[in-house]
C-alpha cells in the first residue's frame, strides 16, 4: 500500500484494539454519509466517547489517518471499494502498515506464543494486547491473509508463554486440571470416581485448548472446530463420542 504517512509513523505504534466489526461499521458510516476533510467527534457520534476515541486511533495506526485527524487517501479507497476485491486489497496493505513487527515472522508455521511475543514490542499491557490480536485475527482472515493452523487453533486469546518472572497467563493455562476429590483408601467405593487415563489425556489437551468464543468471526469459529476435531483424533477420540 503507497502510504504518505509512513513518513512520519512513529517507531512502534500500538496496533487497534476495537473491535473489527466495529470499525466496519465506521466504514459503513463513511459509505453512507461520505468521507471528511477532517475526522472530528461529529463524524464519530453514533459511537461512545472511548469507542470514538479507539477508533480514531485505528485510523491512525493504520495509516488510514494522519495525526491531525485528516483522513489519508486510503481510507478513501476503504469506503470506495466497500463491498469489492479491492477492499481487501487495501485492507492488507493497511494491516502491513499497522503491524510492522509482523514482517518478520511466518505466520503460517509461527506458533501462538511467538504470535503473542511480536506483539509485546508496542509496549502495551497484556489486556489491550489481547484486544489487539483479536482484532489483527479477524481483519486477517476477513481480508484473505494466510495464518498457520497452530494461531487459528489458538484463536485470539492467544498469548506469550509465562515468564520465569510469573508473566500473565491465559485462563486456560491458569486453570489446574481437575481430577476431582481424590480416592481415600478407607472408602474403596471411591475407586468409582477415579479418572481412566485415556480421559485424563484428553482432559489435559482440552485444559489447554482455548475456549470457543462466540464474538469470533465465522472463519476464525470454523478454525476453531478444525482445530477441536484434530485434537480430538490425536487424543483418539471421535468428537461425536461426547
Amino acid at each position: 500500500m503507497s502510504n504518505e504517512a509512513d513518513q512520519n509513523a512513529p517507531t512502534v505504534r500500538t496496533p487497534p484494539y476495537v473491535a473489527y466489526k466495529t470499525f466496519l461499521t465506521l466504514i459503513d458510516d463513511l459509505a453512507e454519509h461520505g468521507v471528511p476533510p477532517i475526522i472530528d467527534r461529529s463524524v464519530l457520534k453514533r459511537f461512545s466517547g472511548g469507542v470514538g476515541s479507539q477508533l480514531l486511533m485505528t485510523l491512525k495506526s493504520l495509516g488510514l489517518a494522519f495525526d491531525d485527524n485528516k483522513p489519508h487517501k486510503n481510507l478513501a479507497h476503504l469506503v470506495q471499494f466497500k463491498g469489492q476485491p479491492e477492499f481487501k486489497e487495501v485492507m492488507r496493505g493497511a494491516l502491513d502498515y499497522g503491524y510492522p513487527f509482523l514482517k518478520s515472522l511466518d505466520l503460517m508455521t509461527a506458533t501462538p506464543g511467538m504470535f503473542a511475543d511480536a506483539f509485546k514490542v508496542t509496549g502495551a499491557k497484556e489486556d489491550v494486547l489481547r484486544k489487539c490480536r483479536r482484532f489483527y485475527l479477524a481483519a486477517a482472515l476477513d481480508n484473505g491473509v494466510q495464518l498457520g493452523p497452530r494461531i487459528l487453533g489458538a484463536g485470539a486469546g492467544a498469548r506469550a508463554p509465562r515468564t520465569a518472572n510469573g508473566g500473565a497467563a491465559s485462563t486456560a493455562q491458569k486453570r489446574p486440571y481437575n481430577k476431582g476429590p481424590k480416592p481415600t483408601r478407607s472408602d474403596p467405593s471411591n475407586n468409582n470416581n477415579r479418572v481412566s487415563p485415556d480421559q485424563t489425556v484428553q482432559q489435559q489437551l482440552l485444559s489447554k485448548f482455548p475456549q470457543f468464543d462466540p464474538s469470533w468471526p465465522d472463519e476464525l469459529k470454523k478454525s476453531w472446530f478444525a482445530g477441536f476435531k484434530d485434537l480430538m483424533a490425536a487424543a483418539g477420540t471421535k468428537t461425536g463420542d461426547g
